[in-house]
């Protein structure tokens, strides 16, 4: 990315208000997302923390989770971010939850099936009132909770996979805990011929074992 790029344009144009995570409405995540780029290393930390448990909370996603990604991988790619590894850790967090890696290869029409029957209106519907406290009281809806999780961690998943040009360049990063998220998001998010090759390069420049 070129450094007059602004990784946060846009964040205001997103309705926060009107989504919710996993306390309420998502308000506040504007001012964390740019609490990354803080040049206060504990600032960075809460930021990541608040965020990972509004977003993600115990490896749920909801509405708002897929509209942190995008800022996520862009802010990863400015080098001008503190913690871009850490950074990088919070959008694997999000957009692939708790699945861990023992899972691959991964069939995401399989795994979101259920996710097919919910609409964009009963997945939010399912939202507000599990932010007021009172699903249990709402039968109907609360029959939607589980496939309304599911579609609000496939948007995450498919967010997450609108960037594999940014996790191909991100193997030629000379920090290796960066360059590590980088391969394993290209493991999951089925990497195109250009991530493959990169993949195949990154393989190839590696130090040969004595």
């Amino acid at each position: 990315m070129t450094a007059s790029t602004d990784p946060l344009a846009g964040l205001d144009r997103v309705p926060w208000g009107s989504l919710h995570h996993a306390y309420g409405p998502a308000d506040d995540v504007p001012g964390q997302v740019r609490a990354l780029r803080s040049t206060h290393a504990p600032t960075r930390r809460r930021a990541l923390s608040e965020l990972a448990g509004a977003v993600c909370h115990q490896g749920t996603r909801w509405e708002a989770s897929r509209h942190v990604v995008p800022f996520l991988a862009a802010l990863a790619d400015d080098p001008a971010t503190g913690d871009r590894a850490a950074v990088v850790g919070l959008l694997r967090t999000v957009a692939l939850g708790g699945r861990r890696d023992d899972a691959l290869p991964f069939d995401p029409r399989r795994a979101f099936a259920a996710a097919d029957g919910v609409t964009a209106d009963q997945a939010a519907l399912v939202a507000r009132h599990l932010a007021a406290g009172d699903l249990c009281e709402h039968d109907g809806v609360a029959g939607l909770a589980d496939d309304a999780a599911v579609r609000w961690a496939a948007d995450a998943f498919q967010a997450g996979a609108r960037h594999t040009d940014r996790y191909v360049r991100w193997l030629a990063e000379p920090d290796p805990q960066l360059a590590g998220y980088a391969a394993e998001l290209l493991a999951w998010f089925g990497p195109d011929e250009a991530a493959l090759a990169g993949l195949v390069a990154s393989g190839s420049s590696s130090p040969t074992p004595c």
